[in-house]
């Protein structure tokens, strides 16, 4: 069975460019594995990668959706199974990047598939929505599966509907079908590498992260998708930062206290990533600022080499 390879780590350790260069010299190709990346137009807060990295080696899952739609881990099992199949049928060797947990978690975890779906029962939801407001069907998820409520945010259209899809399609909770459900993930072996760094020189990095992104012109792009048509509801706008720049745009903050509040979110999303990953077993973690760029690659791309042809 051929084996999956995973490059992931916080936010900020610098995933997109090791990856990149460590597929040219595999032959590999990249599977994101980033909840905000998927997005159409979301560009700089999402720090996409620029086109020249997107074009010298090819990316799944990247500026694939538009803003207005949702897109479940359901689907990114899915389509990353066939974009796995796709780039293995090309003979060249999938690179799995990214450190969103909800996808990694079904990745090494799976996920319950096949859950029946009463028709209608999306639009019944949606339509609920509209008529009540999404804090009411938050208040409901809590009354009908408070262990998945406690896990999504109160503004996350997406889970919150999905999870009331489930419940009253059929008869049962999520996190029943989630225990007891078929689980199915990508099902062969995974090799994980974890980029690593330490705390001070992360949150450094994030820092000046948020500063460049807002002085590549991060508020016009969200004051631009703003224009669109249902913006502010768009499960889109969850990705850190969104949120805080709507609420500058509204008069709601000044910029420099804007900035602090994405700075300082972006830290604590990064420590959730951490503790998230140190729960992973044989996750290979590799410190990138003391053996610096070249030779985290060397060491990652050797080790998938070596597993490639050991197959």
């Amino acid at each position: 069975m051929k084996k999956i390879f995973i490059i992931t780590g916080p936010t900020g350790a610098g995933k997109t460019p090791l990856a990149v260069e460590v597929a040219k010299r595999i032959n590999g190709e990249i599977i994101s594995a980033d909840s905000c990346q998927i997005y159409k137009r979301l560009d700089i807060g999402t720090a996409k990668p620029a086109p020249a990295l997107l074009s010298s080696i090819k990316h799944y899952l990247v500026n694939f959706l538009e803003p207005v739609l949702s897109y479940s881990v359901f689907q990114f099992v899915s389509d990353c199974k066939t974009a796995v199949e796709e780039i293995e049928g090309k003979g060249k060797i999938p690179i799995v990047v990214g450190g969103s947990i909800f996808y990694l978690k079904v990745l090494y975890d799976g996920i319950a598939e096949g859950i029946p779906q009463e028709e209608g029962i999306h639009e019944k939801i949606q339509n609920l929505r509209e008529k009540e407001g999404l804090e009411y069907l938050y208040q409901e998820l809590k009354k009908v599966d408070p262990s998945v409520a406690e896990k999504i945010k109160p503004q996350d259209t997406q889970r919150i509907s999905r999870a009331l899809e489930v419940y009253y399609g059929t008869g049962r909770k999520l996190s029943d079908w989630w225990r007891e459900g078929n689980h199915q993930g990508i099902l062969r072996g995974k090799i994980g590498f974890c980029l690593t760094l330490p705390r001070s020189e992360l949150y450094g990095r994030i820092n000046r992260r948020v500063e460049q992104m807002i002085a590549a012109g991060w508020v016009d792009e969200v004051r631009g998708l703003l224009n669109e048509k249902k913006a502010g509801e768009w499960a889109a706008f969850n990705a850190v930062g969104y949120r805080e720049i709507i609420d500058y745009l509204k008069g709601h903050n000044d910029l420099p206290h804007t900035i602090e509040a994405i700075q300082k979110r972006t830290r604590h999303y990064a420590k959730r990533q951490l503790t998230f990953l140190r729960r992973i077993k044989d996750l290979e973690w590799l410190d990138i600022y003391q053996l610096g760029f070249e030779e985290t690659v060397n060491a990652v791309s050797k080790r998938i080499l070596s597993e490639s042809q050991s197959l």
